[in-house]
């Protein structure tokens, strides 16, 4: 895995740019089956989101806007205990300053893609109303208060940590979303050895991922939250890929359809953008 260096999109996105994906992904995807509003209930598919105040700078918006982390996570749940870690926690960063993405954050990770999430929701009257969170990503730990929307069925709140290196101090906002089935078709050119390709992800409800596409890709894999790791081959070459899936264009730049990074599983490096 990568040892926390940021890879840009630019390159992703001027190669797609180049070869007529307009800008830069040609998505058809969508998200079915929303998650019921969790009562005291939080097992699934989650996409936890820290965007830094203090990194790269101390922001005057509201929310404030900085460098994010994308945990990608299934929680599993044990009463009020919230558990998820090893294929079930992916990280990936997001440098809002030089808008880049890495995989397993970059804040000097001592284990990066180790990473952990633990957790305890309060309940009232039956309800939750309070989710207190431990995220370790690499080996940098982050505490976490979230409180729940049990209309939207999603959660805000804050959160702190950030180790003593790279993000030594760090504080932002937490905020929390059910993630669904990813279902559609996205297309683009991936650097060398892969090429042109369309993809079009299938999600079943154990998490199982298959992608199938032309000219003659097939993997398969596990979904976790908007991000997956699949293998198999694509044009005829070995692929081993992690993705993630935007589908609002926050980090792409795509607002229609939504778009596809995907990344080198080993390396981390950018093989393109969907």
């Amino acid at each position: 895995m990568n040892t926390g260096k940021w890879f840009t999109l630019g390159l992703a996105l001027a190669v797609a740019l180049t070869t007529g994906c307009g800008s830069g992904g040609n998505g058809s995807g969508s998200v079915n089956n929303p998650p019921n509003a969790p009562q005291n209930d939080f097992a699934g598919a989650w996409e936890l989101t820290l965007t830094s105040s203090v990194y790269p700078a101390p922001s005057t918006s509201t929310p404030p806007v900085g460098n994010v982390v994308l945990v990608e996570t299934i929680l599993t749940q044990n009463g009020n205990a919230l558990s998820a870690s090893g294929s079930q926690v992916q990280a990936i960063a997001w440098n809002e300053m030089n808008k880049t993405f890495a995989l397993n954050g970059a804040c000097g990770q001592t284990s990066p893609g180790v990473n952990t999430v633990t957790g305890n929701s309060v309940a009232s009257d039956g309800k939750a109303t309070q989710v207190v969170f431990t995220f370790n990503i690499g080996g940098i730990v982050y505490n976490a208060t979230a409180f729940v929307d049990p209309l939207a069925g999603t959660i805000s709140g804050t959160y702190t940590g950030g180790g003593s290196g790279a993000c030594a101090g760090d504080a932002g906002v937490l905020t929390g979303n059910p993630t669904s089935a990813l279902s559609g078709g996205f297309g683009g050119i991936l650097s060398a050895p892969y090429g042109s390709v369309t993809m079009n992800f299938v999600e079943n409800n154990s998490y199982a991922l298959t992608v199938t596409g032309t000219p003659n890709v097939t993997l398969s894999g596990t979904a976790v939250g908007n991000s997956s790791t699949v293998t198999g081959t694509v044009n005829g070459v070995s692929a081993s890929f992690i993705t993630f899936y935007d589908p609002t264009g926050a980090y792409t730049g795509v607002t229609t359809g939504g778009s596809v990074v995907i990344f080198d599983s080993q390396t981390g490096a950018i093989y393109g953008l969907i």
